[in-house]
């Protein structure tokens, strides 16, 4: 970007010239030395420039420049060598005109060990992130991705999760114990999203961010598909989920008495509602009810589809 400087005498007045179409014109008047302006607006206007032309040389709305100027907020630190170099003023000349101004929002620090903290308090993100007033993702964002926090955020955190800003901006501590939320960590160590993965699944991401925070019980036809999408054995994720199926009774033929129980067992192993079992035999829901609590038995016809759908050998159920 080209611009024109103009050298006045103080004792003159300056005349803008017309401006050229992808100029910025900047306009220099001369200050004495005991002339350093107290204000950003004081310091844009002894040098002639409006609030656009200073926007145009710093690449910035002109509505920033308008909130830097009615105290809204100080601009961020990377900007004032740029701000030094327009104004004709030191960069600790700079800092003095945004003296009373709130911080910029990227002026904060991060804060390594917020998870960390957040977790030792059994606290959920969106629990935090209602306490402190912020959405969920900004305060994944300041967890995960390094993103500053300002020293006023950074002590209302400290005051929620009950600990100091020292403790927050301190190195986290390895956790050596056990993952807290293993689901979590079978689907990190799949290389995957939690948006992939519920897409995989089949599910909705707010489900699986559930089960993986232990809130919701992971149905077992879920867990049959999180094996196959993280390349687990079911038997694994059914350990990481806690979810433990019912033992099937033993023998190569169940006895009268065993069918309530093995049935149950069987279509909690398959992730089959009663319903969906009834319908898968062409019976009701109600009628898979009855034979697992014992009042009746299904037909010898029933028993053999029953067998198919369950995944049981041949014969198992007696008739």
């Amino acid at each position: 970007m080209t611009s024109t400087l103009f050298a006045l005498d103080e004792h003159i007045s300056p005349v803008r010239p017309p401006r050229e179409k992808g100029y910025a014109a900047v306009y220099t008047l001369r200050r004495g030395l005991n002339d350093t302006p107290r204000t950003l607006t004081e310091a844009r206007t002894s040098m002639g420039l409006t609030m656009t032309d200073v926007a145009r040389l710093l690449h910035v709305s002109r509505p920033t420049v308008s909130g830097w100027e009615k105290g809204l907020r100080r601009p961020a630190r990377y900007r004032w060598g740029g701000l030094a170099a327009v104004l004709k003023l030191t960069e600790a000349q700079v800092g003095t005109l945004f003296a009373d101004h709130p911080p910029a929002r990227l002026d904060g620090v991060p804060l390594p060990s917020l998870a960390s903290e957040r977790r030792r308090r059994g606290f959920t993100q969106q629990k935090v992130a209602e306490l402190v007033r912020v959405a969920p993702t900004t305060l994944s964002m300041w967890e995960t991705a390094e993103i500053p926090v300002s020293p006023a955020m950074a002590a209302l955190l400290a005051e929620v999760l009950d600990t100091d800003e020292a403790a927050l901006l301190a190195a986290p501590i390895p956790d050596l114990g056990p993952d807290p939320r293993p689901l979590r960590r079978l689907r990190r160590e799949a290389w995957m999203r939690q948006r992939e993965a519920a897409a995989q699944l089949g599910i909705a991401v707010g489900s699986l961010a559930r089960y993986e925070a232990g809130e919701r019980r992971v149905p077992v036809d879920v867990i049959r598909r999180m094996a196959a999408a993280y390349r687990r054995t079911t038997a694994e994720v059914l350990a990481a989920s806690g979810v433990q199926l019912l033992p099937l009774p033993t023998g190569a033929r169940w006895l009268p008495e065993q069918v309530p129980e093995g049935l149950r067992a069987a279509r909690t192993a398959a992730g089959l509602t009663k319903v969906e079992l009834g319908r898968a035999v062409g019976r009701s829901g109600q009628a898979v009810l009855g034979w697992e609590r014992g009042r009746s038995r299904p037909a010898s016809g029933t028993c053999r589809s029953l067998e198919a759908v369950l995944g049981l050998s041949v014969g198992k159920l007696p008739w």
